[in-house]
């Protein structure tokens, strides 16, 4: 007897369970990182079918398809954008018309900036002579790759906006040593990142303390 989409539904992920919960942060997060890196479903299935990954096609047709193909059709029934279809939007207006040029431009927290809102940021410095940029970031701060930001557009600046001067502010008014030596030590053992001789702005000392904690599991 064939049993119903809804009890199939129920008996794999369960309402409000953790699993339910789980699978809708990974669809949200796929369909995120795919829409902020101007993909398209039938281009990512593409580079997993030249991969010859079978597994990634799998959930790609029967899993990621079908809910983002109903999140598309739910926007667009209730007349609805996110952020990502505001950009992308924006982006296609500004290439389409003349518009303001812009000597300067100053973009703030740019670790987080994603392919989109690069793209749109191009069509901002278009005009007889490109605007400048004046970015401001840190990619030791960089924590939302989840969200679609790409830290290849920070890390490689100059690759993606032409001759650059490149300023460091590495004195902090967070906190003082021997805090500031064992983090920056901590952070740097990633090769990725910029290099950086941080220095408290005052002979301040922060002390480092380590908790213990005992292990309150119990074996059933």
């Amino acid at each position: 007897q064939e049993i119903p989409q809804e009890t199939l539904y129920d008996m794999v992920l369960p309402k409000n369970s953790l699993k339910e919960k789980a699978f809708i942060r990974l669809a949200v997060t796929f369909i995120t990182l795919m829409k902020t890196n101007c993909k398209s479903l039938e281009e990512i299935r593409n580079q997993a079918r030249m991969a010859d990954d079978e597994r990634s096609l799998f959930i790609i047709d029967n899993i990621i398809t079908p809910v983002y193909d109903k999140y598309v059709q739910y926007m667009r029934e209730k007349n609805l954008k996110d952020f990502t279809d505001i950009t992308i939007e924006a982006t296609s207006i500004c290439n389409q018309k003349e518009g303001e040029e812009y000597k300067y431009i100053i973009v703030d927290e740019f670790q987080d900036i994603s392919m989109d809102r690069y793209r749109f940021l191009l069509t901002m410095r278009k005009g007889k002579e490109q605007a400048q940029l004046f970015c401001v970031g840190d990619d030791w701060q960089s924590i939302y790759r989840f969200s679609g930001s790409d830290i290849s557009l920070f890390s490689q600046f100059e690759k993606f906006n032409g001759p650059t001067e490149e300023l460091k502010i590495e004195a902090t008014h967070r906190f003082g040593e021997p805090l500031l030596q064992r983090s920056s030590d901590f952070v740097q053992q990633n090769p990725a990142q910029k290099k950086k001789k941080l220095r408290p702005d005052k002979d301040r000392v922060t002390y480092l303390a380590f908790a213990g904690y005992e292990d309150l599991k119990k074996e059933r």
